[in-house]
């Protein structure tokens, strides 16, 4: 699903979440994280609605690029435990989220970097819904604050 189009999206935020934790532990719980919050039937249910692509989930236990797909992501790239680029699309966007995890002194920072396209009327729209709302704000803190902590368990 990756092509030059999603490499070439706007920059939509990036946000940072530092963690006493190693960024191989980081990384196992993003990637935990990530999945689980993929992978049910309310995730599924929207996933059908918005026409996403990928509509299903077959989560692995390690990510790798290709074939770990979950509602509405597909893994692109996976460099661990360093980078792991999620990329998708529905009827009213085409995404990528990357996030990447660096040594920070004794423990590693988490930033979650968010690329998008909203095309036509109802991508505008769209966008107002979920952008201009503060809502991916929101979601994107909140998952990588949720990866962070349960990283340093």
């Amino acid at each position: 699903m990756a092509n030059r189009r999603t490499r070439q999206l706007p920059l939509i935020d990036c946000h940072e979440v530092s963690s006493v934790a190693t960024p191989q532990a980081v990384f196992d719980a993003l990637w935990h994280a990530t999945s689980s919050a993929f992978d049910g039937p309310i995730t599924t249910l929207y996933g059908r609605a918005m026409g996403t692509q990928p509509s299903y989930v077959e989560a692995t236990k390690r990510p790798t690029a290709g074939t770990s797909k979950l509602v509405g992501f597909e893994v692109c790239s996976v460099e661990e435990p360093c980078r792991l680029q999620l990329v998708g699309r529905h009827r009213f966007s085409v995404y990528t989220h990357t996030f990447d995890i660096e040594p920070d002194g004794a423990g590693s920072r988490l930033r979650a970097t968010t690329h998008a396209a909203f095309p036509g009327l109802l991508g505008r729209v769209y966008r107002t819904a979920v952008i201009d709302t503060r809502l991916h704000v929101f979601v994107m803190r909140r998952m990588i604050a949720i990866a962070a902590r349960r990283a340093e368990l």
